[in-house]
């Protein structure tokens, strides 16, 4: 399945990545032109929101006899929550950390937060960038994948219907 057991050593690893990651992605926006915003508000770059309440996460459980710890998946995406923060101008920045209902702490596939909340978002396309040089791309944002080498500005802005599938 592709999943990995996630104990209590590999938890703090990912969250530890997690901070990492958010912080550095934050550093980049941090240098776009608070001259470009589109609500005209001064400041530093874009805005960035992120946070335990995009979506909700269930563990995993056993899979064939094996506990796979607190490894989980998504169990609800927000939809309302994130729609009002990208209505504001924002970028909603999601990550592998997956939180209950009960406050459990789960490493979840970001491939399956990515698949799971453009889904519940309605979005057409799901692009993934990857290094070193590819992309996955997902047309009926379903969860299913296809690698390819290159994918065209154009091809990217232009919408695609639900379940059509895009052609590179």
């Amino acid at each position: 399945q592709g999943m990995r057991v996630t104990g209590d050593k590999e938890l703090k690893a990912v969250q530890a990545e997690s901070g990492l990651a958010r912080s550095r992605v934050e550093a980049a926006l941090a240098k776009g032109l608070s001259s470009s915003h589109p609500h005209g508000r001064a400041g530093v770059g874009v805005d960035v929101v992120s946070g335990n309440g995009f979506y909700t996460a269930r563990p995993v459980g056993v899979v064939n006899g094996v506990d796979m710890g607190a490894t989980g998946t998504v169990r609800n995406v927000e939809v309302t929550k994130i729609h009002r923060h990208l209505d504001n101008g924002e970028i909603v920045l999601l990550t592998a950390l997956g939180y209950s209902t009960t406050g459990e702490t789960f490493n979840v596939q970001t491939e399956e937060v990515a698949a799971m909340s453009a889904k519940a978002l309605g979005a057409s396309k799901l692009v993934f960038v990857s290094p070193p040089d590819f992309v996955f791309l997902s047309s009926e944002v379903d969860g299913s994948y296809r690698r390819v080498a290159s994918l065209p500005l154009d091809a990217a802005r232009r919408p695609t219907p639900p379940r059509d599938p895009v052609v590179l």
